[in-house]
């Protein structure tokens, strides 16, 4: 087990973790959605706009998005693994060399969880915009005296909002307990 990631229960293939690092999630569920987020199911590997298209131009999975089911010492030809809602089969030797669940799992047990921490993000993002462009480029300050007095007190202000903002972060993101089955087949 790596580092983030932790068993709390293994019986007859079935395992329970709990885990403080999330893979990236290119979709979130439907009921999570937002105009800026693709829904998983909705979110065609094919199409031009989707994350999960681009995702294929460049090794993001490979490289960055990795979170790796390695089953060694496994006697059956091949394991039907069930993730979330969705199974799939993989033979002994894929497991033994470790399958990317990120990858291979785009609806998983850390859309929501992702979709929660990726809303407060987007959030604090905007309000870091607005306080640049709005709050200190602010047009008409005649004097240094009267520009140093103005960005004190913007400053002020804007810092306790972006710790609001900066602390959502912080707090949307949760461990997430999810379940992974292995069944020999």
């Amino acid at each position: 087990m790596s580092d983030g990631h932790q068993v709390i229960s293994a019986k007859a293939g079935e395992y329970v973790i709990e885990s403080r690092r999330y893979p990236f999630c290119p979709c979130v569920p439907d009921n999570k959605s937002s105009a800026a987020y693709p829904v998983y199911g909705q979110d065609g590997i094919a199409s031009d706009n989707s994350i999960r298209s681009g995702m294929t131009l460049v090794p993001f999975n490979q490289e960055l998005n990795r979170l790796m089911l390695v089953v060694k010492n496994g006697a059956a030809g091949s394991y039907q693994v069930t993730w979330g809602s969705e199974s799939k089969v993989f033979t002994q030797a894929q497991l033994a060399k470790g399958i990317n669940l990120a990858a291979e799992f785009p609806g998983n047990p850390f859309m929501s969880a992702f979709a929660k921490v990726d809303a407060a993000v987007a959030a604090k993002q905007a309000f870091e915009t607005t306080e640049i462009k709005n709050r200190f480029h602010r047009r008409g300050l005649r004097s240094m005296k009267e520009i140093s007095d103005e960005t004190d007190r913007v400053v002020g202000a804007a810092e306790q909002e972006h710790a609001a903002l900066v602390s959502g972060v912080e707090t949307s993101f949760a461990p997430v307990t999810h379940v992974i089955k292995i069944v020999a087949l």
